[in-house]
């Protein structure tokens, strides 16, 4: 009789701790989960720049100055908006993964013509172009031999790939904007009160972009984002890409980022974040 109460009284009380620990999970659970949903905007969600993998090649990246004449290439043409129209030119209109099919390349004089902020994608190409068997394959990077004179303007979200994944030169439109540039992670070159735009955007190029190597961007607040595009049309800018949404936009993305891995890394009772 007393063997059996005392296994009641032990199987009760292990009860009881389990329950309690259920209990103190899901109350963390649920504090984690306010905790996340109201995650304050200016902490660092950026995810530090990642080593070079072994996946990317910049062997075939030319500037368009490198390029004496392209009548004599085959251009493809990659880009998700395509950047050539002229029909005296021979050029193919594809995505990349299309590319890497056409066998009857491998052999030509190749011209790949992509967004020219795009250079974690376009290395990813090269590599697999060249482990393809393509001979020579060539992707421009930067310049516009096309001649499009418009400003161009990316997403956030082609902003954080190139940052986190390749590397560019930023330029932030003030030093608050730098500031919260820093706070997020994301090292930037910061337009001092009254100076112009051009000269600053064109030493940070000279200074950090290796040659054109890397992309140059600049990031400003959204209010001022027409007023930007206006000022790169009238002045003598080329090379550099205007973030869209600007600081208010990046710090939402990578917010948002943020949350999603959170979710993803299977902490029990993070299931959504409304409002």
């Amino acid at each position: 009789m007393t063997g059996t109460f005392t296994s009641v009284i032990r199987g009760f009380g292990l009860l009881c701790v389990f329950w309690g620990f259920s209990y103190c999970l899901s109350a963390k659970a649920a504090e984690a989960e306010a905790d996340y949903c109201s995650a304050d905007a200016s902490g660092n969600y950026f995810t530090p720049l990642a080593p070079v993998r072994a996946e990317t090649s910049e062997l075939c990246f030319t500037h368009s100055e490198e390029i004496k004449s392209v009548e004599n290439l085959v251009l493809a043409d990659v880009a998700v908006q395509p950047q050539f129209h002229d029909p005296a030119l021979n050029v193919i209109h594809l995505s990349g993964r299309q590319l890497k099919t056409k066998v009857f390349l491998k052999n030509k004089p190749l011209l790949i013509v992509a967004e020219p902020y795009k250079r974690h994608s376009m290395a990813k190409l090269c590599k697999e172009l060249i482990q393809g068997g393509f001979q020579s394959p060539k992707i421009l990077i930067g310049g516009d031999i096309a001649g499009s004179d418009t400003v161009s303007i990316v997403s956030v979200e082609d902003f954080i790939v190139e940052v986190s994944n390749f590397g560019a030169v930023t330029v932030a439109t003030s030093r608050q904007v730098a500031k919260e540039l820093s706070v997020l992670g994301i090292a930037s070159v910061a337009v001092e009160e009254n100076l112009q735009l051009a000269p600053v955007v064109h030493k940070a190029a000279l200074d950090y972009s290796i040659n054109g190597y890397l992309p140059v961007f600049l990031v400003g607040r959204k209010s001022e984002e027409a007023k930007l595009k206006l000022q790169l049309e009238s002045e003598p800018l080329s090379d550099v890409y205007l973030v869209s949404g600007g600081i208010e936009q990046i710090k939402s993305a990578l917010k948002m980022s943020s949350l999603n891995a959170v979710k993803r890394q299977g902490l029990g009772g993070v299931s959504s974040c409304a409002g």
